[in-house]
């Protein structure tokens, strides 16, 4: 019940208009149960919309699965990693 709840309110936050889609440790949110129902939701949101997206997990099978670039800050400046 509780991580559709949570679904729930990340769904919310998806159908409002932004530039760019901030994402902390989905996976603590979420928590692993049922986590292949939050990729499925995510990945037609990437897909529909081409909204950027900034995330950070510590699953690299998450950031396998929707990563199309990396971003790197050295210095104090961003550049991007294409293809990864």
């Amino acid at each position: 019940m509780l991580f559709r709840s949570r679904l729930t309110v990340f769904i919310r936050e998806l159908i409002k208009p932004a530039a760019v889609f901030l994402m902390e440790l989905p996976e603590i949110f979420f928590g692993h149960f049922d986590f292949e129902t939050f990729i499925d939701v995510f990945n037609r949101y990437l897909k529909q919309t081409g909204t950027p997206v900034v995330l950070y997990t510590g699953r690299q099978d998450f950031t396998e699965m929707v990563a199309n670039r990396h971003l790197i800050i050295e210095n104090g400046k961003l550049r991007a990693v294409q293809s990864i």
